[in-house]
């Protein structure tokens, strides 16, 4: 028969001494991953921050550009308005009693057409 070779058992003492090394190596490596997880996560939330950043700065300037757009624009329609109605002004300045007419007629119009 074969002879089985016996393992040799490490003392208790030995045992422990072992796994106080892998312990305080595993505390070792599990800080060291944490470190790097936090570095990583660091980075990851500056570069969140930046890209908001960017993003609000670029939607302030198009509402800006917007702004200034409409500014310029309600600028010009009310420049537009304030001509026509000096035009008006001037038409029935010159033609009062054709003004008063068409504006009987109208409203004569007006008054037919609300009450069907």
């Amino acid at each position: 028969m074969a002879r089985m070779a016996k393992a040799r058992v490490p003392p208790a003492e030995d045992a422990r001494e072992e796994l106080a090394r892998r312990v305080e190596a595993l505390q070792s490596d599990l800080s060291a991953l944490a470190d790097s997880l936090k570095a990583v996560g660091m980075e990851q939330i500056n570069s969140t921050q930046n890209s908001i950043r960017e993003a609000v700065d670029t939607a302030g300037r198009a509402v800006n550009g917007a702004v200034k757009m409409t500014e310029a624009e309600a600028q010009h329609l009310g420049e537009a308005a304030a001509e026509k109605i000096g035009a008006a002004g001037m038409v029935i300045g010159r033609n009062p009693l054709t003004a008063v007419l068409v504006s009987i007629g109208l409203g004569f119009v007006v008054g037919k057409i609300s009450r069907h």
